[in-house]
């Protein structure tokens, strides 16, 4: 019996399932996001009617030695509500990502902690009033499952005719679970 075709088909499905496109297709550990891929989350709770929201972090692959690798972060958010007003955005933002312990001394275990920020052009419901968003979020997830939250402020400048209107900020606070990226941008 010739076992070179079953070592061959054994190595190919190895190689498949430790790339980065493999990786990045499941809720991986903390080293696997450092390694580089493609991650995705939901964002906050998705409930019916309601606003839905995504995100897809592409992730390069970690440099800078240890300890405290450094990996770059490009991510794309998307946000859809069905319901009056209709809504729906993409905000492209980029940052950083790291392993380590949670800052300030609060507690916990190490975490992946990732800073995004960004800008974006749109409105804040009233389509008469155009303007820029600007985002900035720090993003804390576990090591283990890359479940984990979203922390930041928005703040959206109402700009026409080269005038400044009443800017507005919210906070964000929600959870991240890691989803397929199949799922991302569906509503």
């Amino acid at each position: 019996m010739n076992k070179l075709p079953h070592i061959l088909s054994s190595a190919v499905l190895i190689a498949a399932m430790s790339s980065p496109a493999a990786q990045a297709n499941s809720s991986d550990t903390a080293k696997h996001f450092m390694q580089g891929g493609t991650f995705c989350f939901s964002q906050g709770e998705s409930i019916p009617g309601g606003k839905v929201k995504t995100i897809k972090m592409v992730v390069s692959k970690a440099v800078g030695g240890s300890p405290n690798e450094v990996a770059h972060v490009d991510a794309l958010m998307h946000g859809w509500q069905a319901t009056f007003p209709v809504r729906s955005f993409f905000d492209e933002v980029t940052g950083a990502a790291t392993i380590a312990p949670p800052n300030d001394l609060l507690p916990g275990e190490q975490q992946v902690q990732v800073a995004l920020t960004g800008t974006s052009y749109g409105t804040d419901g009233d389509m008469s009033k155009p303007g820029v968003w600007t985002v900035d979020y720090a993003a804390t997830l576990s090591t283990t499952n890359l479940s984990g939250r979203i922390t930041g402020v928005t703040v959206f400048n109402p700009i026409k005719n080269g005038i400044l209107g009443t800017r507005a900020i919210y906070a964000v606070d929600d959870a991240l679970n890691p989803i397929s990226c199949d799922e991302f941008g569906l509503h």
